[in-house]
């Protein structure tokens, strides 16, 4: 997986990705350092879910921009989760900030040799949040980051995961 984000994250750019400051290779030590995203995770806003009508909309599109934003630039993220949506601190023109999207050691660039399809037989991704295609281990279907999204509105809507908390792969498959 950390070969993969060092693979990926370097290659994506704008404000809905944090910027690589710098890398080391396997060598002599691997590492990436990136920009500090201060604005704290999506959590927060999950735990006092369900959220008013007008908040859910407001995360909802700012979200769904984000993970635009990273299809557009050839990347499907495949664990979506609120860990891994950031905000960046608001701005007068933006008060909410930016989502900004991390952990990308289970992506899949489409310019890019799939590593973990070669090398794993098993599903991928956070339980409550893996689209069935996952369960079926295909991971070139954009739609797969838009069920999560879809699966993390309905939380914020309603303060419940859809299908409750799976913990095993027999309960995802259910």
């Amino acid at each position: 997986g950390f070969e993969v984000e060092q693979m990926i994250l370097p290659r994506l750019g704008g404000p809905h990705v944090p910027q690589v400051l710098a890398q080391g290779d396997f060598s002599k030590m691997p590492y990436i350092v990136m920009e500090r995203i201060p604005g704290g995770s999506m959590w927060p806003e999950v735990a006092r879910a369900p959220l008013p009508v007008e908040r859910v909309i407001d995360l909802a599109a700012r979200m769904a921009e984000a993970v635009h934003d990273l299809h557009r630039q050839h990347v499907i993220h495949l664990d979506l989760k609120p860990d891994n949506f950031l905000q960046r601190p608001g701005f007068l023109q933006h008060p909410g900030g930016e989502m900004v999207l991390i952990d990308f050691g289970l992506s899949r660039h489409d310019h890019l040799p799939d590593l973990l399809a070669e090398e794993f037989t098993i599903p991928m991704g956070t339980f409550p949040y893996i689209a069935p295609e996952q369960f079926l281990r295909q991971r070139g279907d954009l739609r797969s980051d838009l069920y999560a999204l879809g699966v993390m509105i309905y939380q914020l809507a309603t303060g419940h995961l859809p299908f409750g908390t799976p913990q095993d792969l027999k309960a995802v498959r259910q």
